[in-house]
């Protein structure tokens, strides 16, 4: 339990670290239609988004940024297997084909703040979802909840999430002081933009994450 728990945290942090160093146009949710794809094969899947996003790339959209993470549906395939639809934010893809999204009344759908939801015209394996992304920070604690043991449990030994090379790396610099109020003040002195505090429970430590824009 304690190696899935530290995988798990493992690649939160990593997925975080990415979200957080990019800015970020849409959030997007890519579902498969099983007519058209085993959508119980990981493997194939995960293989059938990348083909897709490094088509648009190679295409029309030679700058696209992305970072995908997969759901698990709860529910079994007729198989007894579970089927898995994708989760991600993209940016830098203006030439992208996306229209408003209609429903069956033929109205346009919106979320329920009231943003209006989108189609990716290009995705042609399943049904697709897209929504302007307002706050590009709040989006990394909002995409870190679809990575659950569950996922990593299912999808033990594979990868659990992937992203574009392009992307912008966090950089990182680690302070070690015994002196917590006076380093608090010098860092409230810099313009940090967010902190993050993740609690390492093997060592009884707190760590703090602070972001600097």
């Amino acid at each position: 339990m304690r190696s899935i728990n530290s995988s798990l945290n493992r690649t939160k942090n990593n997925i975080y670290d990415l979200v957080r160093s990019n800015k970020w146009d849409w959030f997007i949710t890519l579902t498969f239609d099983k007519n058209k794809v085993d959508r119980t094969d990981y493997d194939l899947l995960l293989k059938k988004v990348q083909n897709f996003f490094r088509g648009i790339r190679d295409r029309k959209c030679p700058n696209l940024k992305y970072i995908i993470v997969p759901e698990i549906h709860k529910r079994l395939e007729e198989n007894g297997k579970h089927a898995w639809h994708f989760h991600g934010l993209i940016a830098d893809c203006p030439e992208l084909n996306i229209s408003p999204s209609i429903n069956k009344n033929g109205k346009r759908r919106k979320t329920k703040s009231n943003i209006e939801r989108f189609e990716i015209l290009d995705y042609r394996l399943g049904f697709s979802d897209a929504t302007p992304v307002q706050d590009t920070f709040r989006c990394s604690t909002y995409i870190l909840k679809y990575i659950t043991k569950a996922e990593c449990c299912v999808a033990k030994n594979k990868r659990r999430y992937i992203y574009s090379q392009n992307l912008n790396k966090p950089i990182i610099t680690e302070y070690y002081s015994d002196k917590e109020k006076l380093f608090e003040d010098e860092i409230l002195e810099a313009n940090y933009i967010d902190v993050k505090e993740i609690n390492v429970g093997t060592f009884s430590q707190k760590v703090t994450y602070y972001h600097f824009d």
